[in-house]
């Protein structure tokens, strides 16, 4: 199960994730969480510990694309990796 919180299209998106790790609370088989304005997507998949990171995984701008997040390329992947999280088999 993966679950995605949507926010305006002129909405940041640095506090969105607690509340999809609020959400995914409710649904134990969630893997992971996708926070989206439209265009920015951030991915909170869970880690072998059962919880979500503060950080995201992966970072997708879909107006400028990059191989890493620029905010912080040496730890969060780019959009590559947000679509392979999209993707069915990564969260099932």
């Amino acid at each position: 199960m993966l679950i995605i919180e949507t926010k305006g299209f002129k909405s940041g998106l640095s506090f969105t994730h607690h509340q999809a790790k609020r959400y995914a609370k409710e649904f134990p088989s969630c893997k992971a969480v996708v926070v989206t304005n439209g265009y920015s997507y951030k991915t909170y998949p869970k880690d072998k510990r059962g919880a979500f990171s503060d950080y995201p995984s992966a970072f997708l701008n879909l107006l400028d694309p990059r191989q890493r997040y620029p905010l912080d390329p040496d730890k969060v992947a780019g959009g590559l990796e947000v679509l392979k999280l999209l993707l069915t088999q990564s969260w099932r």
